[in-house]
Parts: C-alpha cells; sequence; structure tokens
C-alpha cells in the first residue's frame, strides 16, 4: 500500500489531552498492578494512534511540501506536541512513583530493554527525517534553478 493510499484522520489535542489525563488518574488511583497495566493498553493505544497520525501526515507534508493542508497538518502537530510531551512525562512519573512500581517492573520486564531500543530507533528517525529535510530542501533549489536556467 502506497503512503497515499494509508487513511488519514487529525488526532485532536483534545481528545489526546482528554484521554492522556484519564490514563494519568488511572495510574494514579489504581488500586493493583492490573489497574495500571490496563492503564498502560489505553496509553499504548492512544499513543499509537497519535504518532500514526503525526507521521502520516509529515510524510505527505515531505511528499508535497506547498500542499496547504499537509502544511497545516504539520504546523499543527508542532504546535500540539509539547502539550502532548509533557502529558507523556506526567505518564512517566506517575508510573514511576506508583506504590506497584517493584511489581511493574517485574511484569513489565523486557520493556526495559524495549524501551531502549524505542530511544535508540527514536533517535535514528529524527535523523533519516532532518536528512530527507535537507535533501528536499536541496532538490526544490535544483528544482528552482532548473526552471530558472
Amino acid at each position: 500500500m502506497k503512503v497515499s493510499q494509508l487513511p488519514y484522520r487529525r488526532v485532536t489535542r483534545e481528545e489526546m489531552t482528554a484521554g492522556l489525563r484519564h490514563v494519568i488518574e488511572r495510574v494514579r488511583g489504581a488500586r493493583s498492578v492490573e489497574e495500571i497495566l490496563e492503564a498502560r493498553a489505553e496509553y499504548l493505544s492512544l499513543k499509537t494512534e497519535y504518532d500514526t497520525a503525526q507521521s502520516l501526515s509529515y510524510m505527505r507534508y515531505t511528499i508535497n511540501t506547498v500542499d496547504p493542508f499537509y502544511l497545516a497538518e504539520k504546523d499543527y502537530y508542532d504546535e500540539i506536541g509539547p502539550e502532548i510531551e509533557n502529558l507523556d512525562l506526567q505518564y512517566a512519573s506517575a508510573v514511576l512513583d506508583s506504590p506497584f512500581r517493584a511489581q511493574l517492573e517485574q511484569a513489565l520486564a523486557g520493556a526495559a530493554s524495549d524501551y531502549q531500543e524505542l530511544l535508540r530507533l527514536t533517535a535514528e528517525k529524527e535523523r533519516c527525517e532532518a536528512e530527507l529535510e535537507d535533501l528536499m530542501a536541496r532538490w526544490e533549489e535544483a528544482a528552482q534553478a532548473l526552471e530558472q536556467g
């Protein structure tokens, strides 16, 4: 399936902030490790939906940087990104501050190494995105030079 064929739906600031705040409160109010794991599943679902929409809009923007719709979407995600990252930190803090932390660490034993791998892959993704932006800018400059010359 091509990127252009993937369905796109904007994930709104309101649905993300409400959903993440709900998850954070569930973690803080949990009475068992199972309740935290259920909240974690909800968190991961929310983040997957958000990250997918953000990535898809960014990919489509890089394919055509003059498309006003995807330029607006890129700007939108750039605008709400810090707020979502702040809620991500609040979620992580709630999990780490949980009285069930030791049980969580046991239940998620493989998650720590998965998290390190995720950090590595995220850094690699950001490097690739920066390289793609640079290549796209150079391509646009070359295309403009050809048009003028």
